[in-house]
């Protein structure tokens, strides 16, 4: 059997929402990361419901201008970063590859 006959599910995450979870648990602010990810903080926090949406979870607990990871969002970290990690990686051995 090929590894690619198995379902596939749908995935709407994409390597910009997982940066911009990332910004955000670094300045502990949609504010702050939407100005360091040059967005609005409008289009910040879109990424981030879409994201919560495919999770099926709150990845941040937010009261006022606080915002502090919520469980399901400190076990995810790990996972965006090491996404982010290996997506970087695959390109720059591709890239070596095409010369």
């Amino acid at each position: 059997m090929h590894a690619f006959t198995e379902p596939v599910r749908k995935c709407k995450m994409d390597v910009e929402q997982l940066k911009t979870f990332l910004e955000i648990v670094r300045a502990k602010s949609f504010s702050q990361a939407a100005r360091n990810r040059k967005r609005s903080q409008p289009a910040v926090s879109a990424q981030i419901r879409v994201l919560e949406k495919e999770l099926n979870t709150t990845l941040f607990a937010r009261a006022g201008n606080s915002v502090t990871l919520t469980a399901a969002g400190a076990v995810f970290v790990r996972y965006a970063e090491n996404i982010l990690d290996l997506h970087g990686r695959a390109h720059d051995e591709i890239s070596k590859l095409n010369g």
